[in-house]
């Protein structure tokens, strides 16, 4: 079973969301029960799940410009061949 990239990407998308999330609860259930260091290995993680969920956003973003481009190109083909 082959997964379309755009679906690919937006998965992506949603699975560091909800990752982000959670380690952002768990990160501020450390801190006020005395789990400083945890907290804040917690907090690192959550900032590197944000950021590849930057990048995945930006990858659907290419997809779709890419898949429009192509679209487009496709459209000018058969405008000149007639």
């Amino acid at each position: 079973m082959k997964i379309n990239p755009l679906r690919r990407a937006l998965l992506a998308v949603l699975l560091f969301t909800i990752l982000f999330a959670l380690l952002m609860v768990t990160a501020a259930y450390l801190w006020t029960h005395d789990g400083q260091r945890m907290a804040m290995v917690c907090f690192i993680a959550a900032f590197i799940a944000m950021l590849c969920q930057i990048g995945s956003f930006m990858l659907f973003v290419r997809h779709k410009q890419l898949q429009a481009m192509a679209r487009k190109q496709k459209e000018n083909q058969n405008a000149q061949s007639q």
